[in-house]
């Protein structure tokens, strides 16, 4: 049986994502957000698909974990293996197999540098990446007029 869907962008983001991270040495990885809980040890908080998000829940979170005086037992990210867990390794699999996101390239509005930006899921609003020159992200501190390619501006189509 064959169905058709339209997949979004940010679940094409996600398995490019998938394809591309460091899994740390392990098949199926599962990033888990933990913190020490005393007497019972480490205590797995949220668990990701990828290392980005771990990562992003982790600094946008920190306030809500408990961090203990110790250098040792602060929050971290960590890797577990997904072994035998045949949901989990089913749906990566199945991600991985996604095509890429639509991008686009197009001059930085700061330095003239070279900015991917992906293609979210209106299907006119780009969300950008880092900057190859000056390092600037849209998301964090957006120029004006930077949540949508400005008019005129000439597009590269890298994927999708």
């Amino acid at each position: 049986m064959k169905i058709t869907i339209e997949v979004p962008n940010s679940i094409l983001h996600l398995a490019e994502q998938l394809r591309t991270q460091d899994n740390a040495s392990t098949e199926n990885p599962v990033f888990m957000v933990q913190e020490w809980r005393g007497i019972e040890g480490w205590a797995g908080v949220q668990a990701f698909l990828t290392s980005k998000a771990a990562h992003a829940y982790l600094v946008s979170n920190l306030h809500n974990l408990k961090r203990p005086n110790r250098a040792d037992r602060q929050p971290r990210v960590y890797v577990e293996g997904g072994f035998r867990n045949f949901e989990r390794e089913a749906l990566r699999r199945f991600l991985m197999t996604l095509p890429p996101p639509s991008a686009a390239a197009f001059p930085c509005p700061r330095c003239g540098g070279t900015l991917r930006a992906l293609l979210v899921d209106d299907g006119q609003t780009f969300q950008a990446e880092q900057c190859n020159s000056c390092r600037s992200r849209w998301w964090n501190d957006p120029p004006k007029g930077a949540e949508t390619v400005p008019a005129g501006m000439e597009t590269e189509v890298l994927g999708g």
